[in-house]
């Protein structure tokens, strides 16, 4: 279902194309118009008009990771051209990585993976192809983290690649069983890269797809940014806290405490205000534009006028392929100013 549905990039923004897979030439039955799996009416999309297929497109925050087969799937656009085209229609920094030739379909979902934070779950290519491995780090190390698997068996299993291709729904993490030790190998690995608890892993059975080359990933679509909440869904699973020890905390955080007037304080407020963890990448990216505003437009002593912050932190998100809402924008800086106006000495009327 993934391979032909529209690729969210964003809260309200989705990513539609030409299903048109080269592997499936002369098997139009198989050629699904997503349009009839699902009503259009119920999501904001844009139409690339390029020919992609899903699994081969992992949204990273602001970057997008595909597989060089994007290239031999839009032979008429020259590979310049493409790129922009992907980066518009994203909004996002392309990436590409080697396309795995053993895998006809040139997915991406089953060599790699974004798990928050700018870092990358790569599979096991350590274990059985060096020279692969060699090139995935060459092009995905420039932009992440990159975390590998490996499998400490005797006999790996030939449908251990599966893991990788994992889904991640409804605070759960779901890997294929194949019976082996390699189960609770991946189990361990993939659960602390995400940082999510055995208890809330289900290995499932999934033999049938596994012999048609499909996977979990393969099978589903998400109809919302699940590492966008990672964090978030994660620190929920683990808290035992009640509310009014969250409130005690939140309490903690003081406009009169030393260093009141830094980033890291200044974060602590914001996502307790909003309920919720700020992807470091983007929060790194809003405190640069906060202090570039603050410290050459606004300067000592100059008057602000209304919107004048917003629309500046805006802008410089916006510059860096950040496809965020003004509202949003809006309601982070007013949580900042509100605290930074209680500081002692942070502003002079």
């Amino acid at each position: 279902m993934r391979d032909f549905m529209p690729v969210q990039c964003a809260p309200e923004r989705f990513v539609a194309y030409r299903y048109e897979p080269d592997y499936l030439r002369g098997q139009s039955q198989y050629i699904t118009n997503w349009k009839h799996a699902y009503a259009p009416s119920r999501i904001q999309y844009v139409n690339s008009g390029l020919i992609l297929d899903g699994g081969n497109v992992i949204m990273c925050g602001n970057k997008v990771i595909m597989t060089e087969k994007v290239f031999q799937e839009n032979p008429s656009l020259l590979p310049m051209e493409l790129i922009h085209r992907l980066d518009e229609a994203f909004q996002a920094e392309t990436v590409i990585i080697p396309w795995d030739r053993n895998e006809p379909y040139g997915h991406a979902d089953g060599m790699v993976r974004y798990i928050g934070d700018g870092k990358v779950l790569l599979t096991n290519y350590c274990d059985f192809d060096t020279d692969l491995r060699k090139k995935m780090l060459d092009a995905l190390q420039p932009h992440f983290e990159v975390v590998e698997l490996h499998y400490e068996v005797e006999k790996p299993h030939k449908w251990n690649w599966a893991y990788i291709n994992f889904l991640l729904a409804d605070r759960k993490l779901f890997l294929p069983r194949l019976n082996t030790p390699e189960d609770e190998q991946a189990c361990a690995q993939i659960g602390t890269a995400l940082g999510i608890p055995r208890e809330h892993i289900e290995l499932v059975d999934i033999t049938g797809i596994l012999r048609h080359g499909g996977g979990l990933n393969c099978i589903s679509w998400n109809g919302l940014q699940e590492i966008r909440h990672l964090r978030l869904i994660t620190s929920e699973i683990g808290s035992t806290e009640s509310e009014t020890t969250r409130t005690r905390h939140r309490k903690l955080i003081s406009p009169m405490m030393e260093d009141a007037f830094t980033p890291e304080v200044l974060k602590m407020v914001i996502e307790n205000d909003l309920g919720h963890e700020i992807e470091p990448h983007f929060w790194k990216a809003f405190d640069e534009a906060f202090a570039e505003c603050w410290n050459n437009e606004i300067g000592l002593g100059n008057w602000v006028y209304d919107g004048q912050i917003e629309r500046s932190i805006y802008e410089q998100m916006r510059e860096k392929r950040f496809l965020v809402d003004y509202g949003y924008i809006e309601k982070l800086c007013k949580i900042a100013l509100e605290f930074i106006e209680q500081i002692p000495g942070a502003l002079l009327n």
